[in-house]
């Protein structure tokens, strides 16, 4: 990888041949979680089959289990059944004293945390801030977890929090952590599988209905680097947006109670939104352009930092080279 301190963004992009492997389907329910995007996953032996939340930026992973101990929420019908560790042959506490549970305490930046007549570590993950954050709390554990309908992808003694105090939102099974990090989903597969799985890739579905689907896959890559040069809408420079969407009948409009989020809206009497023809917001790199549908949102980002977020990204295919340390993308791929 490049130098992290240049100011340039590095993406990449993979080629057409790119191999497909083994597919997990990815889906959208708003009735389970508003904006949210799912994937199936088997727990334990006999397993247990969930639905749980792809989050790009969580490094754990984590699923609600039985008994609760403080507080837990409802699943969802279609999110599948409380995962149980006392039915699973294969379910292991993960020690206090092994470098797991160190590991991730540091990681997660939580204090040492342990249930000393179990020998069993213990986790906190804390999602926003304020007295209304979000979070999951509960034991570290290790079980089977499969990843597609069948045998094709099975990551022995994989990592994940058996959580026992959850405030969530949502009425889902729990999360599984996209994040750049040892104890995430993406690099505790890459350890575990043979080294035919070392790219994966997904697709969040443009439709919000439940015959909108995605896909997560695994399997090699072949890939090349890009450099961002530029940002366009409709063809002017980023600058020039309020302007493009101004002649497309749209005002521009701060919102009170969010200082860095900007919204547009309809000047006329007409107050209908014709996706099809809002400006597109173009991402310019060397040799290629990526265009963003009209119709997906734009993640805004958080402390400065500006994100390509998976609402922005609906439809368009991500690739993950985990040993490179790349990652590419294929528009209208789902």
């Amino acid at each position: 990888m490049d130098d992290p301190s240049s100011t340039s963004i590095q993406l990449h992009a993979a080629a057409a041949n790119l191999q497909a492997g083994p597919a997990s389907p990815v889906v959208s329910n708003d009735m389970i979680h508003k904006g949210k995007f799912f994937m199936v996953i088997r727990l334990g032996t006999p397993p247990v089959f969930n639905l749980v939340t792809i989050d790009t930026g969580s490094i754990l992973s984590w699923v609600q289990c039985q008994p609760c101990q403080i507080w837990c929420y409802t699943h969802n019908p279609e999110a599948g059944p409380t995962f149980d560790p006392l039915n699973s042959t294969t379910y292991q506490r993960v020690a206090c004293s092994s470098q797991d549970c160190t590991g991730i305490q540091e990681r997660l930046g939580v204090q040492f945390g342990c249930m000393e007549e179990m020998e069993t570590c213990l986790y906190s993950f804390r999602y926003g801030s304020g007295p209304m954050a979000q979070y999951s709390v509960g034991r570290l554990s290790k079980d089977r977890l499969g990843l597609t309908l069948s045998d094709d992808v099975v990551v022995d003694d994989f990592i994940f929090g058996c959580s026992e105090d959850a405030r969530f939102k949502g009425s889902e099974a729990g999360i599984v952590g996209f994040g750049n990090d040892r104890f995430s989903f993406l690099n505790q597969v890459m350890d575990r599988q043979t080294n035919s799985y070392h790219a994966v890739s997904y697709c969040f579905p443009a439709g919000d209905g439940h015959d909108a689907r995605g896909f997560l896959s695994m399997g090699p890559a072949f890939v090349y680097s890009l450099q961002q040069l530029d940002m366009m809408v409709d063809g002017q420079r980023l600058e020039a947006v309020t302007a493009a969407m101004a002649a497309k009948g749209y005002g521009r409009h701060q919102l009170n109670d969010q200082e860095h989020t900007v919204c547009f809206r309809v000047t006329g009497s007409d107050t209908a939104v014709d996706w099809n023809d809002l400006p597109k917001v173009e991402m310019k790199f060397t040799g290629t352009t990526l265009k963003l549908p009209p119709q997906n949102p734009r993640d805004a980002g958080v402390n400065g930092v500006q994100i390509l977020g998976n609402k922005a990204t609906r439809s368009i295919r991500v690739v993950f080279h985990l040993r490179a340390k790349m990652f590419g993308f294929e528009p209208d791929a789902c």
